[in-house]
């Protein structure tokens, strides 16, 4: 299995045919997405066949620990810039005296 996920302010997909044996109906030729969002394109091989089950969690584990990942990211930086300006101000420190 491959995925590829891209995190997007908005998105477009147009419908050209049929990707599947059993598309879901959809009659519009367009669908517009707008804010945040997060594009996820899989696809299964052969050796993904076998247990359907396992490879369903796995893909959706990763795309769950993707949207934490893009949630959570303006806290982290804020986090990581308040440690390393802590580090700065110590060296500082230390160069003064």
């Amino acid at each position: 299995m491959k995925i590829l996920m891209i995190h997007s302010n908005g998105a477009t997909m147009k419908k050209y045919a049929p990707a599947t044996s059993k598309p879901q109906e959809y009659s519009e030729k367009e669908l517009q997405l707008e804010g945040k969002v997060l594009v996820c394109f899989i696809s299964v091989e052969d050796q993904d066949t076998f247990d359907i089950k396992i490879i369903s969690k796995q893909a959706t584990d990763e795309i769950l620990n993707a949207v934490e990942l893009i949630e959570t990211f303006p806290q982290k930086i804020k986090e990581k810039n308040a440690e390393v300006e802590k580090f700065n101000k110590g060296l500082e420190k230390a160069k003064e005296k």
